[in-house]
Order: C-alpha cells, then structure tokens, then sequence
C-alpha cells in the first residue's frame, strides 16, 4: 500500500485542572507531581512526534486553585493566567465545565474571550437567541489536507441544581444526551467527518464493562447513554467525575485524564484509504502520568510567576491570633461533638451571613499553634 493511502494523528486531552498550573500544593507549598507546567513538557514531546496533534481542554479549567480565587477577587489585570497557560501551548479548543461558571458570566466571557481558540458548546444555548451561547458548537480539522475530524463540545446539563442563579442567567442547559443525537446527526451529514469525536464534560454513569449503573441515572454523568444510542460516534472524551480511565464501549474509545493536571490524555488514530474514502484502522487510548521525572515547563512557570507570587503572600498573610490551643486530632470528630475550632467557626459564619443556621467541614488535622498567627492559607486548609 502506498504511503499516501495511510494517516495517522494523535489527539491529546486535558480535563478538570481546576487551576493547577503551578506543581505546588498550596497547603504545604511542597512539589507535587502535578498541574499544567508539568503537563506542557509531556505536550511538547508530544507535539515533537506528532506537529499536527490535536489538544483539547475538556472543562473545569477556571476554579480549583487559591491562585484562581486570588486572580478574580483580587487581580483582575491582564488575561485569566489559565487563559494564558493554554494560549501558550496552542490548545485546539476547550469546553465548559460546571465549576468554569462558579464565578460568574463576566468572568467566563471575559476568558472567552481572551482565548485564542474556541470554547466549544452544544448544548448551552443564549435563552433569546437560541443559539449557543458561548460560540460555536463544534470544530472541524483536517488532517494534513487530508483525513477530516469533527469535534462536538457538550457539558452536563446539571448545572442550575448547583450554580447560584445570576450566575447563570440568561443561559438555558439542554439535555446532553439529546443534544448529542441532534448534532452528532447534523455534523455527520453536512460536514461528512471521516472521525467524530465527541469531548464531554460529564462521566459515565455505568460500569464501562458490565453496563451495570454506578450511580443514580440521574442524567448528571451521560456518557455510557453517547456510546450506546448514539450511531457514529468514534472517540468520547470524558470528565466531571476525575476518574483516570481508558476503556471501549460499544466500538466508542472512551477517555478520561483524572483531574488537577496529574494526567495527559492521549488517543492514537490510523486512519486507512478505502475506494476514496479514510477509515479508521486503528485506534488507541492512553494515560501519560507526570510524575518525579518530568520537570515543569519553565516558560509556563514564567508566565504565571507574578500571579502565583501574589497569591502565595496573600495566603500567607495573618488575619488572626490563636490563644486556646486545641489541636484538631481527628476532624471527623471536630465534625460530629463539640470542639473549640468549630465553636469559634460558626458563629462568624452566621455573622458574616445573617443567617439563623449554619454548617461546616474540617478539612484537616494541621491546625495553628496556640500563640502562633493565624493566615488564610490556615482558613483555606483547616476549613
């Protein structure tokens, strides 16, 4: 067979980062084997093997991290360092998450529109118009001029039973499942893709395996229901439910990257030519882990070194005193009976709030000293 007669292209995804770029955690400021500095060194290798590779942001990109909290509340100057990261390494496209509208629409259009590729979105539609919301609904490629790739971006449609209501305003969510039957149809007949390839932020409601539901069939996670009632669909890229996981359901290849940067994921595709028309031979997913050995992007870590800078004084910044220490052993307990930190806790929340009831969780068992200096890195990570 010629050399002409066969391609081949590799599509690369990221899903819910919630904000890690930097390899840092923010409680101990320790390395961790994560985030998009690391993730671009495995990038570029890959774009060195493949320059025409495909790279996809599959949602929850824009909250997650106190250095996404820092930059909205705080440092509205330049573009979203998120925005930034992924500008710089060239994504293809993104899709929306629910958490990327935790802040609200000014937020989200504004890192819409700083972005130097399309936010894909099919199924999240302007009230008035009708139309998506956010741009357009789906992205078309060729592969060098040749083999031609349909992306279709869709998000959970569960998004009103948790976001606050004027942060979603004007916005209607159509079922995910249906919107997939409609455009999936439309792509396949009007654009005559030679691989569809759906990239969903949602998660599989069943087991992959034995299609025995894993959860309530709530409608939250839909991906299961896209393999098996949906007809020409090839890869389905996935999310929400920060699982790391690569399976097939009925011929559909199936991805997921896990979550805060700790994984790429990655599909291979051969595609062969048959009576004019490309087929696919072969198809393949895989899950990249970062781990000790691979060294964050130093030009990555450049770009967002004044945010993170920012953020890292702000976290370390007093804001209280302790005077009565009582260590928090087990946080469960703190939880369940009385204890000091709580007692101190809620009735500020319910001050802050003027409200007539309030709840909370400990988050963890390193509480300050007694005499020591209380920071917001403390309040962020005790509670």
């Amino acid at each position: 067979m010629a050399h002409t007669d066969t391609q081949s292209f590799t599509l690369l995804c990221t899903s819910d980062i919630h904000g890690h770029i930097y390899p840092t955690d923010y409680q101990s400021r320790q390395i961790k084997h994560l985030g998009l500095a690391k993730l671009a060194a495995m990038i570029r290798q890959e774009r060195e093997r493949d320059p025409q590779l495909l790279l996809i942001d599959n949602g929850d990109l824009l909250q997650g991290t106190p250095l996404m909290h820092h930059f909205v509340k705080y440092n509205r100057s330049g573009i979203h360092p998120a925005i930034m990261t992924l500008n710089h390494l060239g994504y293809n496209a993104a899709v929306l998450g629910n958490h990327d509208f935790n802040y609200g629409l000014e937020i989200l259009r504004q890192a819409v529109h700083d972005s130097a590729f399309p936010w894909l979105s099919a199924n999240i539609i302007d009230s008035r118009t009708r139309q998506p919301a956010f741009g357009q609904p789906y992205l078309i490629r060729q592969i060098r001029q040749e083999a031609k790739v349909a992306i279709l971006g869709l998000t959970t449609h569960f998004i009103p039973q948790w976001e606050i209501p004027e942060f979603i305003h004007g916005l209607t969510f159509i079922d995910a499942l249906s919107a997939a039957k409609k455009w999936v149809e439309l792509i396949r007949n009007v654009e005559k893709p030679d691989v569809m390839i759906i990239s969903y932020h949602g998660g599989l409601e069943r087991d992959p395996d034995t299609g025995e539901a894993v959860e309530a069939l709530s409608g939250e996670n839909q991906a299961y229901a896209m393999c098996t009632e949906l007809e020409g669909v090839d890869v389905l890229l996935t999310g929400h439910q920060h699982q790391l996981l690569t399976d097939e359901v009925n011929g559909v290849t199936i991805l997921q990257p896990g979550c805060n940067g700790l994984a790429l994921g990655k599909v291979s595709i051969q595609l062969v030519k048959r009576k004019e028309a490309w087929m696919i031979a072969q198809k393949t997913a895989s899950l990249i882990l970062t781990n000790e050995t691979v060294q964050p992007d130093i030009q990555i870590m450049k770009l967002t070194e004044r945010h993170e800078q920012q953020t890292q004084v702000w976290l370390d910044r007093p804001i209280g005193e302790v005077f009565d220490h009582a260590p928090l052993q087990d946080p469960l307990s703190a939880g369940l009976s009385d204890h000091p930190f709580m007692d101190d806790m809620s009735p500020d929340q319910l001050d802050a709030t003027a409200s007539g009831l309030t709840r909370g969780a400990v988050l963890t068992s390193d509480s300050p000293e007694s005499g020591s200096s209380v920071t917001m890195r403390d309040i962020i990570f005790d509670y």
